[in-house]
């Protein structure tokens, strides 16, 4: 969910529009205009949409969450920022306002606003993923583009169910499942990119908006949903229909209170999380998982991976998991 440290010196291209940051600083229009005139932008020429991959990128760039994301690639007080908002238990409010970083939004469009100051050289600001996927959202939305919202359920740690946001957009083949968050999507050919129900019924590959050799958390992600981490998937058409893939794993069984009710994983989510008025669970009988996602494999990999296994089995039979997964 990179070449240079800061977009002040930076023109990328989105089809045949080059983008430059002075287009950028002319944007200054209402909250009403502004998605569509970032998505006009965007659009690689008069009359026409952006594609998802424009806007999904332009969200990544222009915002940061992680140490390894290249708007901050050189920015050293930023990526130890962002290595400690990691740690378990942090105030992740507090630190941001300790550093001098403002608090993401709860509001998408003042969000999309600090993208746009940022594609004009600007400072770039901190979103998590699911601010990032709303910000990619509204624009989308904006000028008509369909959206639907995707969100990956995890038992781990055991104690809560951790999620991570990301969403759909439809393209000129249908539905699209981007990543501006991890900076990451699937395909299936080189021509088309993969919905959440394609990725998890056919083999697909592991693309990025921009690529960096030695920064692979794409696909890091796509192993973690490849190999079951995350065990459930929702799509979301917002407030008509809304789908959980659920598989038989350990979330499945888990069990949550809620208004008093002793809840199964899906009982609970169609209670309190579905947020549509058409809430389907469809049991995949396996385990979620990306089937065919490629990830990068150096010397010696297979021996690294084995060895890992060896030690998730003793963990798992000695103690409890400790923190170490992703945090969304």
């Amino acid at each position: 969910m990179f070449l240079g440290q800061r977009l002040s010196g930076l023109t990328f291209s989105s089809g045949r529009h080059v983008i430059s940051p002075s287009l950028w600083k002319n944007l200054t229009l209402s909250d009403e205009k502004l998605a569509h005139a970032t998505a006009e932008l965007l659009s690689s020429g008069r009359d026409e949409l952006p594609t998802p991959s424009a806007i999904a990128r332009f969200v990544h760039a222009n915002s940061w969450h992680y140490s390894w994301d290249w708007s901050i690639a050189r920015d050293w007080r930023r990526r130890k920022l962002a290595r400690s908002l990691w740690k378990p238990g942090v105030d992740h409010t507090r630190l941001l306002e300790d550093a001098g970083e403002a608090v993401p939004s709860s509001h998408p469009t003042e969000n999309l606003r600090r993208l746009v100051s940022a594609a004009a050289g600007g400072e770039i600001p901190y979103l998590e993923c699911g601010h990032r996927a709303l910000a990619a959202a509204a624009i989308a939305e904006a000028v008509g583009i369909p959206v639907r919202y995707v969100t990956l359920y995890s038992n781990f740690p055991k104690t809560t169910v951790l999620t991570h946001h990301l969403l759909e957009l439809e393209g000129d083949y249908g539905w699209e499942m981007h990543d501006p968050d991890y900076g990451f999507f699937f395909t299936t050919s080189p021509d088309r990119i993969a919905s959440v129900e394609t990725a998890l019924n056919q083999p697909v590959r592991v693309a990025e908006y921009i690529w960096r050799p030695r920064v692979r958390m794409a696909r890091h992600v796509a192993m973690l949903v490849r190999g079951g981490f995350f065990q459930a998937v929702s799509t979301r058409l917002y407030d008509k229909d809304e789908t959980l893939f659920m598989s038989d794993g350990d979330l499945a069984h888990a069990i949550f209170k809620h208004d008093d009710h002793i809840l199964s994983f899906p009982e609970y989510w169609q209670t309190a999380l579905s947020q549509s008025a058409t809430k389907e669970v469809i049991f995949t009988g396996r385990s979620i998982s990306i089937r065919g996602a490629k990830m990068s494999a150096g010397p010696g990999s297979k021996r690294k991976s084995s060895r890992q296994r060896s030690r998730r089995v003793e963990t798992t039979k000695d103690a409890p998991a400790e923190a170490g997964a992703p945090k969304h």
